[in-house]
């Protein structure tokens, strides 16, 4: 029966159409899990179809002319260099992926044939002319660009298993054996079981260590494994067989087609890639028709599969045109987009923050009592003279330095010094302590062992040792981790009882959950005083970012970020304690800084590497890292907020629907799809770290993923992503002073907030990005939405030129250092000023 079948196909199709075939189904299906599974089923396989199907083929096949001389035998090492080199190829397809310089191959392997005329079967038809190396290096080099997607570095490496490859093919190719051969001769069909059996044992110790490592892959694996390795083994058969009449050459091509016809364009990040992967995979299939001989009587069916890479194209062109239908609201005619209209209230909102701030010290004075009902701290006068003669936007609304003092202002300025004495004396707080002296101006900080301040000490005497004016002298401390560290309880209220003890407590919970305890004091039912002025039609974009922040208002967001479920590591301090951050969520207590990282180099905006609005790309850029969390085994990784982002960008979320608004008949329809425009969103990982090696090979296999990417490249984008690592992002800055808009997803508070609004310096995006599809189609794809992009980019940049500068720096953190001194004084009593 077995026999039959083999049979029925070659009578119908050829030996060129089922090596076509089945290497097409074998690019389709496998995947980096089941390489090595299937190859190594597949070598064990091999030898077995052969020596069952081999007399059948040769009637299928006959052969033409003089018999042919018999080679000698080839040597052992020779065997096993072949084999090495086959694992090689395969073992780079399980870790890395794709062989980005495969297509490399065929003018490789034809330029080591020109000097020669290959033994062929067919011996008695007339030496064919030596072919041109030209066309076919052409085509592999626009086959590599295709594949490498500008990633380079990994597609260099490739050039390592397209080394060994090169070895393989050259030592099957069949020279004449009255002309010199460069490479010793292997006749692959003669010798199967001997290359046969070496390279199952190379493959099944390279399967052996990887499980050894990252442990037994699912059942699904194996199974889908199986089916693979019965495809390969078929491949393998019918590729020998087309090679028969022609040239080992064959394979390479087919190799080539079938990795560019199976590319889905789906997924690609551009119409030039997504082109260029059909255009090259066509390409490929010429060279494979070309290498063809006449004889082969289904040389021309193999046409047939230029439809592999043509229907995925054009359905998905089909699928961007109709997105992009005049229903879409935003389009023109449409009633206004909520993005718009968060837009305006976002202008009227800033112009508001810009027209109350005070214009002389009377009305500075007297706002500062109104709003906290005592009086400014000593120094207030020559600190509003500094800030107004520098043009500060903001000389009222310190909300967050008010709050975040307001505890230490009901306890005595000797206590709080108790307290200090206090941590002081504890091991591994992991926080810097510093210390304000005057004439001249300088702040010094110190830690147990550490000696890298991480430029906290830069930041402070590059802001302030040089004013003029007298700072308080105080004690504080800096947190030294990227994550937030203190949580005060909140004040007891009885008559004649302190409000807080003077004791704290140290808990660990790097890698561990800490929604409980950032929670602890919300309250058994918290509600969201906030509501939506604007009809999102349930779609949640961020109409109010205090809300959007406010933990105890969000109970969904205890699995939705890193920080909330495994921090990679969260020292919390539980108790009143001055402690200086650069982020922190809602619930949280620390003081809030500016990040050093805002003032170093590698973070700063240089104008030379941007370009025009009018020149970037159309599309949404990020590019980054997996950091955020710890991953162990059991950390449900896909919860982290940098991989669920990656993963909706890249479009590899399973039965994933996505939600867009729509004008139906002046109504706002919410419509939800399967679709989402890959060319809209190039965003990557360029580094899977923070995990345990199982976890991390399983993210590498999730994600694309590129080696690397130039550190300005996100300015080429119209809109750019910026969102939470560990702690706060440190590229905010320089995004926000480019021509670009920025879309920012935090949970973190920071010192800017009450400078920066949302919707108009940039685009807010909630925790859960269910509204980013529409959010990203909105601003690239309507005239409309490119239209306030453009505007949000302008203003961003403008608050960043305006608010965002040294001494807007300078300003926040004096008036901070202000009020940290005078509930710090030792003579204050509690409740006083």
């Amino acid at each position: 029966m077995w026999r039959s079948r083999c049979n029925d196909l070659q009578s119908w199709a050829g030996p060129a159409f089922g090596a076509i075939l089945c290497t097409l189904m074998t690019q389709g299906l496998s995947s980096r899990q089941s390489e090595l599974y299937s190859e190594v089923l597949n070598w064990l396989l091999l030898p077995s179809l052969f020596a069952a199907v081999n007399p059948l083929a040769e009637k299928v096949l006959p052969r033409h002319g003089a018999a042919r001389t018999s080679p000698k035998p080839p040597s052992t090492w020779l065997l096993w260099i072949v084999a090495f080199c086959i694992s090689v190829s395969s073992v780079y397809k399980a870790e890395i992926g794709v062989i980005s310089f495969f297509p490399a191959l065929t003018p490789l392997l034809l330029f080591a044939q020109r000097s020669i005329h290959f033994d062929g079967d067919i011996t008695s038809q007339p030496l064919p002319p030596k072919p041109s190396v030209q066309g076919p290096a052409l085509v592999a080099l626009i086959s590599i660009f295709s594949l490498s997607c500008l990633d380079l570095s990994t597609s260099a490496l490739s050039s390592i298993p397209v080394t060994a490859l090169y070895v393989v093919y050259s030592s099957f190719l069949n020279y004449s054996p009255l002309r010199h051969r460069p490479l010793p001769t292997i006749r692959f069909e003669e010798n199967v079981r001997s290359l046969s059996w070496r390279v199952a044992i190379i493959l099944a110790i390279a399967l052996g260590v990887r499980i050894a490592k990252s442990g037994l892959d699912t059942t699904e694996t194996i199974v889908l494994s199986l089916g693979v390795g019965l495809i390969k083994t078929l491949s393998w058969y019918f590729t020998a067989k087309t090679a028969q009449p022609s040239s080992w050459l064959i394979a390479p091509a087919i190799g080539t087609f079938s990795i560019l016809a199976t590319q889905n364009p789906f997924l690609q990040t551009s119409e030039l890639q997504a082109l260029s992967l059909v255009t090259s995979s066509l390409l490929g299939l010429v060279q494979i028709v070309r290498n063809l001989p006449q004889q082969i009587k289904s040389r021309n069916s193999v046409w047939i599969f230029a439809l592999v890479p043509l229907v995925p194209y054009l359905l998905n062109s089909y699928e961007i045109r109709n997105a992009d239908s005049s229903d879409h609201l935003g389009s023109r005619g449409s009633q206004p987009h909520p993005v718009e209209i968060l837009a305006d209230q976002a202008k009227s909102e800033f112009q508001g923050l810009l027209a109350r701030q005070s214009r002389n010290y009377a009305d500075a004075e007297s706002k500062y009592k109104d709003r906290s009902g005592i009086e400014p701290p000593p120094g207030f006068e020559d600190w509003f003279r500094y800030a107004t003669l520098h043009e500060s936007p903001v000389i009222d609304d310190f909300a967050d330095i008010q709050t975040a003092i307001s505890p230490f202002l009901q306890m005595s300025g000797s206590k709080i010094q108790q307290m200090i004495s206090k941590i002081d004396a504890a091991p591994d707080t992991e926080l810097w302590h510093c210390k304000v002296t005057t004439k001249p101006n300088k702040i010094d900080c110190t830690h147990p062992w550490r000696t890298n301040d991480r430029h906290f000490g830069l930041l402070f005497n590059t802001l302030l040792a040089n004013i003029d004016a007298t700072l308080p002298e105080f004690t504080f401390f800096v947190n030294h981790l990227d994550e937030p560290r203190v949580l005060i309880p909140p004040a007891r209220t009885k008559n004649n009882t302190s409000p807080y003890d003077l004791t704290f407590t140290q808990t660990d919970l790097s890698q561990k959950p800490t929604w409980e305890a950032l929670t602890q004091f919300c309250g058994a039912s918290t509600p969201n005083p906030f509501t939506s002025t604007n009809d999102t039609n349930t779609l949640p974009f961020v109409t109010n970012r205090t809300s959007a922040l406010n933990l105890c208002y969000h109970p969904e967001y205890h699995n939705m970020h890193g920080l909330l479920f495994s921090p990679t590591s969260f020292q919390l301090l539980s108790g009143p304690i001055p402690i200086l951050s650069t982020g922190a969520p809602s619930t949280m207590s620390d003081i809030l800084i500016p990040s050093p990282a805002y003032i170093e180099s590698a973070f700063r905006y240089n104008p030379s590497s941007d370009i025009p609005w009018s020149k970037k790309y159309n599309n949404l850029y990020w590019a980054g890292s997996t950091s955020g969390g710890l991953v162990s085994d059991s950390t449900p990784w896909q919860n982290m907020h940098r991989q669920r982002f990656v993963a909706l960008a890249q479009f590899i979320l399973p039965k994933k629907r996505f939600s867009y608004l729509y004008n139906n008949a002046g109504m706002i329809t919410r419509i939800k799809s399967s679709f989402l425009n890959s060319r809209l969103y190039n965003v990557f990982f360029t580094k899977i770290y923070q995990c345990t090696s199982l976890s991390c090979r399983a993210q590498s296999l999730y994600f694309r993923i590129r080696s690397w990417a130039p550190k300005d490249a996100a300015l080429h984008s119209r809109l750019v992503f910026d969102l939470d690592g560990n702690g706060i992002s440190g590229r905010f800055y320089k995004l926000l002073a480019s021509n670009s808009c920025v879309l920012k997803q935090t949970i973190l508070r920071e010192w800017h907030d009450g400078r920066l609004i949302p919707w108009y310096h940039y685009v807010p995006v909630s925790l859960g990005m269910e509204e980013l599809p529409e959010l990203v189609f909105f601003l690239t794809s309507t005239e409309r939405g490119r239209e306030v992009a453009e505007r949000i980019a302008r203003q961003g940049q403008e608050g960043y030129r305006t608010g965002l500068r040294e001494v807007d720096f300078r300003v926040y953190v004096w008036r901070l250092f202000l009020e940290l001194g005078r509930v710090m004084e030792g003579g204050r009593a509690a409740g006083s000023e």
